[in-house]
């Protein structure tokens, strides 16, 4: 190697984790604040042995490498890869429906919802002080009934709780949501992995790219989901079935 190449290196930190879809080349997503990132290299090899159990030879027949690490906030986008989830967006001309238990104060006899159900509800709920559901109230036209108008709700007399609970389903526009599908799952995709290193003799940063050219996001995830939670995802190379060359994964880094 000559002078301007290196050999060893410090590592800085990874920056960047890039997936590209492979039909289309498109970016489907790309997330920093990358957290223990590590690459571990395995492989299968036979062991032939003679027949004393002498060892005569061992036989490399498979290699594989995959990347891990965590990214320090939840990333719906990656999610949606690791799992082959969808994402919709809300706007006027494509609501998103969702569900909710909502507990809203009730002042002189009635409660505004956060949101307008699409139908009425069947009950409304007292909320006890403990903040656990009390007593169940139908919906309804007699004067013994709840009733709910718009988003208002107006509670009958003897209603004695501050606070009243309502189940209801709803649509908005200002919304996202994310649907994970029993029957559909991530496919492979191109990974690139951007990071700093720094030269061992001059401390100088450079930029170092590792990059997957095929490889498989792992659908078995768990997000702390705490303040201090993170994401954490895992790829593992896959063989370029179609191609001239079939490499795990390729390193590039600057030499300036």
């Amino acid at each position: 190697m000559d002078k301007n190449g290196i050999s060893s290196f410090l590592m800085d930190r990874v920056r960047r984790v890039t997936e590209i879809n492979l039909e289309t080349g498109k970016v489907n997503w790309s997330a920093v604040g990358i957290g223990d990132p590590s690459l571990e290299l395995n492989g299968e090899t036979i062991d032939k042995q003679d027949a004393y159990g002498a060892m005569i030879a061992q036989i490399d027949t498979a290699k594989g490498a995959v990347f891990g690490a965590s990214i320090d906030t939840p990333n719906l986008q990656v999610l949606a890869s690791q799992r082959g989830a969808t994402i919709e967006v809300g706007s006027e001309d494509k609501m998103i429906e969702s569900e909710y238990f909502d507990v809203v104060k009730v002042v002189d006899g009635k409660a505004t919802l956060t949101y307008t159900p699409k139908e009425a509800p069947p009950y409304v709920y007292a909320i006890n002080s403990d903040q656990t559901q009390g007593d169940e109230y139908e919906v309804g036209l007699e004067d013994a009934n709840a009733k709910i108008e718009g988003n208002v709700v107006t509670l009958p007399e003897g209603f004695t709780a501050t606070q009243v609970g309502v189940y209801y389903k709803y649509e908005t526009a200002d919304a996202v949501k994310l649907t994970d599908n029993s029957d559909t799952f991530g496919t492979a995709a191109k990974y690139l992995i951007q990071m700093y290193v720094r030269d061992i003799c001059t401390d100088a940063k450079r930029v170092g790219v590792l990059i997957f050219p095929k490889a498989k996001l792992d659908n078995n995830v768990t997000i702390d989901l705490t303040t201090e939670g993170s994401h954490p995802i895992s790829l593992t190379a896959q063989k370029e079935y179609c191609a001239d060359e079939s490499n795990l994964y390729y390193w590039v880094w600057a030499t300036k």
